[in-house]
């Protein structure tokens, strides 16, 4: 064999090990992708449905202590006469189910049959894009008080009477104004370390001068969220939920 061909194939070798090295470097707490890239496609980058995938949330309450959430998304059904897919949650009170709908430009969900769908994302994600919650007129969330835990069991007393209203289907992290902003594309490291480099940060008001914000990493998913956080808490707040796991 010549130095030649000895020479290419050690060259040859020695690429194949760093496109190894370069593909296995990129783990859970890594960011996927751009966001700028993916602008224009579909808006399960941002969010996937695809069946079998899960997340798993530590979540920090300044009056509940911590508990951890599990999400799993499960198939296509038809739902309230629309296409929809399944996302089970499995929490500290139970197990419940509500729904995604996907089009061509946003994702919306569905807490139940008594309620209207709510448009949690929107194409393009890009900074300063803004979108409605919801498709009609309706009063904001601080309409409620006495809100107790945003994801496994919400509890909402009527502002103007007694009325107890247990929502146990509302299983996604959404409360507050209407108006949903992209404030900024950001880097993004959690208390576990775990570190993206592209995390969409969404933001919305909140009761008493709080606001909520949401991370949404493309490829993985909501990987954040902080509800009433204050100037001076950010980026804490009276609720905080974060990623631990994902995938299938």
């Amino acid at each position: 064999m010549s130095i030649r061909n000895i020479t290419v194939g050690a060259v040859s070798i020695f690429c194949l090990l760093c496109v190894c090295w370069l593909s296995c470097s990129t783990n859970t707490g890594s960011s996927v992708g751009s966001p700028e890239a993916h602008s224009g496609g579909d808006i399960t980058w941002y969010f996937p449905l695809n069946e079998g995938y899960s997340t798993t949330y530590e979540i920090r309450s300044s009056t509940d202590g911590i508990e951890t959430a599990t999400f799993k998304v499960g198939k296509e059904v038809s739902y309230l006469g629309t296409s929809a897919i399944e996302w089970f949650s499995y929490g500290d009170k139970g197990i419940d189910t509500t729904y995604f709908e996907v089009t061509d430009s946003a994702l919306y969900y569905y807490s139940s049959s008594h309620y209207p769908r709510e448009k949690i994302l929107e194409l393009p994600m890009e900074q300063g894009h803004s979108w409605s919650r919801y498709s009609q007129e309706q009063t904001d969330d601080d309409a409620y008080d006495d809100f107790t835990d945003i994801i496994t069991e919400n509890k909402y007393e009527e502002a103007d009477d007694d009325t107890t209203i247990n929502a146990l289907g509302k299983t996604f992290p959404t409360i507050g104004s209407l108006d949903m902003t992209v404030e900024q594309i950001e880097q993004l490291e959690l208390s576990s370390g775990s570190f993206y480099s592209n995390a969409v940060r969404i933001s919305n008001a909140g009761t008493a001068g709080k606001k909520n914000y949401y991370w949404f990493v493309p490829g993985i998913g909501l990987v954040k969220y902080v509800i009433g956080a204050t100037s001076e808490s950010y980026p804490e707040g009276d609720i905080e939920g974060e990623l631990i796991t994902y995938g299938y």
